[in-house]
């Protein structure tokens, strides 16, 4: 799950990741977990460096931002558990290390001009095939990220190709070969296909009392029913519980002095500026643009310069390196030529709008939303106690819901599937991690006896009470038979469907045999149904081929593996039936280059991954790589 959120440009070590970057996290967020303990030790050490709680904490922090943003909810520590996150971000970090010091072993350099050079290639940044400066700009800054650390993220990928390069060269699957598993993959089949519906199937005789009876015995468990429980159940919504956090009018406007900072405009700029690959071309034209003559002037004038308008923006709007000299020039002046690392650019500052202080009006719902948000995990804390302790000390559940302002609700009696006794979820409205939380203390406990507080996701949480338990208990044939005949019939008629699909497969030679057979028992036969083995493996529902709707998944991959005039059978997508197919054509195969190219990457993206990570195995073991087992675990412990 995690991994498919990671996108790629260029080779498989270009990590050019854009999400968010840290969030705060207020509402059930893992804030709890990552505080008050831990902030002196260091949670692993690898080689001659030391990964600390607060980098761990840090980074734990911007993954679980990703995952968020990408799920467009906030997830609980519970589910940052159950997803092994804890474990991933430290091998994360750990590998990040080893990797480092060896590429400091090695002694390893990148020039500037190969990573301003793979910048330019990214497409991201580009505006029809040309890298855009001040797309590169904005795309850092709506995400959080520095120009700074983003191109050292740069240098520490083309450093890691220069260490993989040498063991990867003459690693390609030959061209034969690779040629041969694209066409396996991408060329299509032709199938005909005999469905049989286990519904149209006629038996010849209808079910005697001791079939009847012999299908009970053999079937007990399925006419079983469940045990059942009905609840009352105390639901606490974060949002509810948010908007009962009193604000009063002092604590905002002290608030508001308070923040004053946050609440400052800064001053906006308007900038143009002109590029040139040279040092020598940009001081030429810096010359020019002292004397007073304007930009547009002297880019016509100096061939090879690039004129941008960056607009109105602030100072963290602009690139880091040229920030500071930008927000001192003067109303009208321009810079001395500034290497940025993507050429020499001289800025000229146009208009400047000074900073401004929003007023109290504009931001009262902003600091009263943050103010509740500060106090909601205290007032969350003390909830949770005074109902515990009131039930502790022996108060009816309806007693603590009526002191605390809370709601109720008495559900259905249902199962540990949580559904009630006429098949309907019981608990439709609510998301199924709550869901299952509410169904596992439902039946953990005895009757009568109520849960403690859980924290079920970010915006529920639960207390509850088991008022009744039905048990478990089978019915006797005389009060179902009506519902065992009805599945004696169908059973019946599977197991007829079955043999008569078996018959027709052990009957037909050619695809003339088998519309013969299907005219015979009356079937519908579907005709000219194309499938490669890449439809196959695709798992995308909006790209499904009529086949893969139709027909289970086990018995196409029987078909693909068909020759001429065999054929093979299964059951149906819904498992209503079977389905005979055989195999009509071979479709002549015509090559995709684009998809050759693509197919000849990802293979050997695959090796390089593979080699890589042996990579990092044995780094661990020269690099002696330790964790404070003790302190993890207390993370893990506390986050569940």
């Amino acid at each position: 799950m995690l991994q498919s959120f990671r996108e790629q440009s260029g080779k498989w070590f270009i990590k050019v990741l854009f999400g968010a970057i840290i969030a705060s996290f207020v509402v059930w967020g893992i804030g709890d977990i990552i505080r008050g303990y831990g902030q002196n030790r260091s949670l692993a050490k690898v080689g001659g460096h030391a990964i600390s709680y607060e980098q761990y904490a840090t980074t734990l922090q911007q993954e679980v931002s990703r995952i968020q943003q990408a799920i467009k909810e906030r997830v609980t520590p519970a589910q940052l558990q159950q997803l092994g996150l804890y474990q991933q971000v430290l091998d994360q970090l750990i590998n990040q290390s080893v990797l480092e010091q060896e590429l400091e072993r090695s002694k390893l350099t990148v020039s500037d001009s190969l990573v301003r050079n793979q910048v330019h290639a990214i497409p991201a940044f580009q505006q029809g095939g040309i890298f855009n400066r001040q797309l590169f700009d904005e795309l850092l800054r709506n995400n959080g990220l520095s120009e700074r650390a983003f191109l050292k993220d740069i240098k520490q990928s083309l450093l890691g190709q220069q260490l993989i390069a040498p063991l990867t060269i003459g690693m390609a699957l030959p061209t034969f070969y690779q040629d041969v598993l694209f066409k396996a993959l991408n060329e299509k089949k032709v199938f005909s296909v005999v469905m049989i519906p286990s519904d149209k199937i006629k038996l010849t005789h209808a079910p005697t009392a001791a079939d009847l009876k012999l299908h009970y015995t053999k079937h007990k468990d399925t006419y079983a029913i469940p045990e059942f429980r009905s609840v009352t159940l105390v639901l606490i919504k974060a949002k509810s519980l948010l908007a009962q956090i009193p604000v009063s009018e002092d604590d905002i406007k002290q608030e508001y002095e308070k923040q004053a900072g946050q609440f400052t405009k800064p001053e906006k700029r308007a900038v143009k500026s002109l590029t040139y690959a040279t040092q020598e071309q940009a001081l030429e034209a810096s010359k020019l643009v002292n004397a007073g003559q304007p930009l547009e002037l002297v880019a016509r004038n100096i061939k090879g310069g690039k004129l941008d308008d960056l607009g109105v923006v602030e100072k963290s709007g602009l690139p880091e390196i040229a920030a500071d000299v930008v927000c001192g020039l003067e109303l009208g002046k321009s810079s001395e030529p500034i290497d940025t690392g993507f050429g020499h650019v001289i800025y000229q500052v146009t208009k400047i709008v000074p900073e401004t202080q929003q007023p109290l009006g504009e931001v009262r719902a902003q600091i009263q939303e943050n103010l509740r948000l500060q106090k909601f995990g205290d007032s969350l804390t003390n909830l949770r106690n005074k109902i515990e302790d009131s039930l502790a000390g022996g108060e009816k559940l309806e007693d603590v819901v009526k002191a605390n302002q809370l709601s109720t609700e008495v559900v259905p009696a249902f199962n540990q599937k949580g559904q009630t006794k006429d098949g309907k979820p019981a608990f439709a409205t609510l998301p199924m991690l709550v869901v299952k939380q509410i169904v596992e203390q439902a039946f953990g406990l005895g009757e009568g006896n109520q849960s403690p507080v859980i924290e079920a996701d970010s915006e529920n949480c639960f207390v509850l009470q088991v008022n009744k338990i039905d048990a478990p208990y089978t019915p006797e044939f005389e009060k179902i038979q009506s519902l065992v005949e009805k599945d004696w019939v169908a059973e019946s008629k599977n197991d007829a469907a079955a043999q008569l699909a078996q018959s027709v497969v052990q009957q037909v030679k050619s695809l003339s045999d088998l519309a013969r057979l299907a005219s015979q028992h009356g079937l519908t036969i579907m005709v000219n149904q194309p499938l490669s083995r890449a439809d196959f493996a695709s798992a995308k529902k909006d790209k499904e081929t009529d086949l893969q709707k139709n027909l289970n998944p086990d018995l196409l991959a029987k078909a693909l593996q068909l020759p001429l005039n065999q054929a093979a059978y299964g059951l149906t997508a819904d498992g209503k039936g079977l389905a005979v197919i055989m195999l009509q054509r071979v479709e002549p195969f015509k090559p995709d280059l684009e998809k050759k190219k693509k197919f000849s990457e990802l293979l050997k993206d695959m090796i390089e991954k593979d080699i890589m990570a042996v990579l990092l195995q044995k780094f661990r073991t020269h690099f002696k790589v330790s964790i404070d087992q003790e302190l993890m675990k207390q993370v893990t412990q506390d986050a569940g």
